[in-house]
Order: C-alpha cells, then structure tokens, then sequence
C-alpha cells in the first residue's frame, strides 16, 4: 500500500508540536521542582494570635517571595 508523501507544511505544523510538548515536559518539571523546593523549605507558622490583617507572609522559607495573606494562595 501506497502512503501519500508527507508535505511540507505537514513537517512544520509536526516539528510544532514536538516542540510544544517539549516545552510542556519543561514546565511540568518546573512545576515539580517548584513543589519539591517548597516541601524542603517551609515556613514558620503563622501567629494567628495576631489579628487578620494583610501581612506579607513566607510560605515557603529563606529566598522565596512573601505574599499577601489575603491571596487565595494563602489559604
């Protein structure tokens, strides 16, 4: 059986989306690293003998970003 010769624009839209899922695979293993370096850093605790307000808080330990405790992410 006979198979149609793969056109050109068929080996570009290909090598598109090789690279898209190479990219995607990146991100993802950012995305563990990210969760691993936070397992291995955590946070001190926070006071909640203190009253609400919008603190900036480490939730991740030395060296990473504080964020707003009024961000969905701190909850």
């Amino acid at each position: 059986m006979n198979t149609p010769p793969v056109t050109r624009e068929q080996q570009v839209i290909d090598a598109a989306r090789e690279r898209q899922a190479t990219v995607t695979r990146a991100e993802i293993d950012k995305l563990q690293l990210a969760v691993e370096w936070v397992e291995l850093h955590p946070g001190d605790e926070v006071d909640i003998s203190i009253e609400w307000g919008m603190r900036d808080l480490e939730i991740a330990g030395d060296g990473a970003p504080t964020i707003d405790e009024g961000s969905p992410s701190a909850r």
